[in-house]
């Protein structure tokens, strides 16, 4: 990341980051699951410019899907939120 943000390289890849394969996977492919040897066959024809996929993904606000127990507005409203 700090490679990427602060100096300027334009291949520089945070790997080992746990939402990015997610994201990219569902924004290339619309699979909402992908580990790091999917993040970086995804890359793999950018070369050279991984970094600047990487951070026009993060401009657009994409994520994906999330799966897991959520708060009913209900038990939400309780809470005092």
């Amino acid at each position: 990341m700090v490679a990427g943000l602060a100096l300027g390289d334009a291949d520089a890849l945070p790997e080992g980051d746990y939402h990015l394969p997610n994201v990219l996977a569902w924004v290339m492919e619309g699979i909402a699951r992908a580990g790091a040897a999917r993040l970086l066959a995804l890359l793999a024809p950018f070369a050279g410019h991984r970094w600047r996929v990487v951070r026009l993904l993060m401009a657009g606000n994409v994520g994906a899907p999330r799966f897991g127990p959520r708060l009913s507005r209900s038990r939400w409203a309780q809470l005092g939120h």
